[in-house]
């Protein structure tokens, strides 16, 4: 809880710097911090290549968000079609 506590402050720091574009980061950061309790999780292991990890990585940190995130928002969107 406190690392989501961390990125909704960061958020709200980055809505006063770049308007707009935090805005959406910002209300999806104070929904799940308001969802409450979180589900259990499971691990996923999964094997890609090197590069492909590398420049997941290096785009998820220039975006500021995690991994885990992004993957779980692509595993959604693919379960929502």
């Amino acid at each position: 809880m406190a690392k989501k506590r961390n990125r909704l402050i960061a958020a709200a720091q980055a809505k006063q710097d770049n308007g707009k574009e935090a805005n959406s980061e910002l209300d999806r950061i104070r929904a799940q911090v308001l969802k409450g309790p979180e589900e259990p999780t499971k691990r996923l292991n999964l094997q890609i290549p090197v590069s492909l990890h590398t420049a997941f990585k290096l785009q998820a940190t220039k975006d500021g968000r995690s991994m885990s995130d992004i993957a779980m928002e692509l595993i959604q969107g693919y379960l929502n079609k």
